[in-house]
């Protein structure tokens, strides 16, 4: 089985933005993926500290953290 290879643009223009926060792609689903909770929950939790203004622990663009710590002070 091949796999399609997408390439990240590091200069993508969302990378610089102070009101975007991007995180890694995490998908899947299995017969027991509705019951696991922690894959649930991490995601869940994620959002939550976003929309309390806090950092998402899995942000890959750290370049605008300290404008989105900035922006909920």
């Amino acid at each position: 089985m091949k796999f399609k290879v997408v390439n990240t643009i590091k200069e993508n223009p969302m990378l610089d933005m102070p009101n975007v926060i991007l995180t890694g792609h995490s998908a899947w689903y299995s017969a027991a993926s509705d019951s696991d909770a922690e894959f649930w929950n991490k995601a869940t939790e994620q959002v939550i500290h976003a929309l309390k203004g806090e950092w998402p622990l899995y942000s890959v663009n750290p370049g605008v953290k300290k404008k989105w710590l900035e922006k909920w002070a």
